[in-house]
């Protein structure tokens, strides 16, 4: 068998093959909704998200002028100002 003829094979069957990739990833378990604990009774679960996120922003802060400081060499690059944002999903969170 040529390589021509299997190379017009397999491209053939790229439809096929791209649908059962994307069929197993949409089959994936996905991770449960997360639970916001360790707050007053009354927080909201939109406050006890934010406290969280406001959590995690401050702990980046912290760490990212040491990244900077390690990669900036390497990447022979200058590092003027961070911004810290939270990424939108297309799930809302």
């Amino acid at each position: 068998m040529s390589l021509d003829t299997i190379r017009v094979f397999a491209i053939s069957k790229l439809p096929w093959i791209r649908q059962q990739q994307q069929k197993k990833l949409l089959d994936q378990a996905r991770e449960s909704a997360r639970e916001y604990l360790h707050r007053g009774p009354r927080t909201s679960g939109a406050a006890r998200r934010e406290i969280l996120a406001r959590w995690y922003r401050e702990l980046v802060k912290v760490e990212v002028p040491d990244l900077i400081a390690k990669w900036t060499p390497f990447l022979g690059t200058n590092v003027n100002q961070v911004f810290v944002q939270q990424m939108k999903t297309k799930w809302g969170s």
